[in-house]
């Protein structure tokens, strides 16, 4: 057997076995549904969460503007959310391929990842700097002004940290599993394609 013998023999068993548009719209819908599920969830999870960052206010009313920088975080990352699986629709025949729409919602994942990262990292030592003033760190006259700036640089620098740790690992267990397939999923087609 030769190697042009070999070559006809792989293409036809590649030809051979399509993907099945039933299966794939299928799994589509079963990985959209999952993603919905898991985006509601974080959508009520985020507005209880913003909405208990009001309640320091009353014992502490300079948190207010802690608590309203977590708002507008809040409302931001709802409306993101919201957008993520509200946006995403896949199988639509009538106005993409299956692949582009695939790939438009591993792009549309990529995007939501990276902004979130970006509005936590800028907004984590922001609402600890108006959580600092807050509580009153400010007030005190016999701490020198070097020593509060010390101390709240070491405070941002383990919140930048512990954000950037704890953004990573939620997006580990609630996104990346139906990222990943959508990349396996498109992977699959394109190996079928060419």
């Amino acid at each position: 057997m030769n190697e042009e013998d070999l070559k006809t023999i792989w293409q036809n068993d590649k030809l051979s076995t399509p993907i099945s548009s039933a299966e794939l719209k299928a799994l589509a819908d079963q990985l959209q549904k999952k993603l919905r599920g898991n985006a509601r969830i974080d959508a009520w999870v985020q507005g209880i969460t913003t909405a208990a960052c009001f309640i320091p206010v009353f014992f502490y009313p300079r948190l207010i503007f802690a608590a309203i920088l977590a708002l507008f975080l809040g409302i931001w990352y709802v409306r993101k959310i919201r957008g993520l699986y509200k946006d995403g629709h896949f199988l639509e025949p009538d106005r993409v391929t299956v692949s582009e729409s695939i790939n438009a919602e591993i792009e549309n994942l990529k995007g939501f990842f990276w902004s979130t990262r970006i509005a936590v990292y800028i907004f984590v030592p922001l609402m600890l700097t108006a959580t600092y003033y807050g509580i009153g760190s400010f007030d005190n006259p016999a701490v020198s002004f070097e020593r509060r700036a010390v101390s709240l640089t070491k405070l941002i620098i383990i919140a930048e940290i512990s954000s950037v740790i704890c953004c990573e690992i939620y997006f580990w267990i609630a996104y990346k599993p139906a990222f990943k397939t959508l990349k396996e999923i498109l992977w699959q087609m394109d190996s079928v394609e060419s």
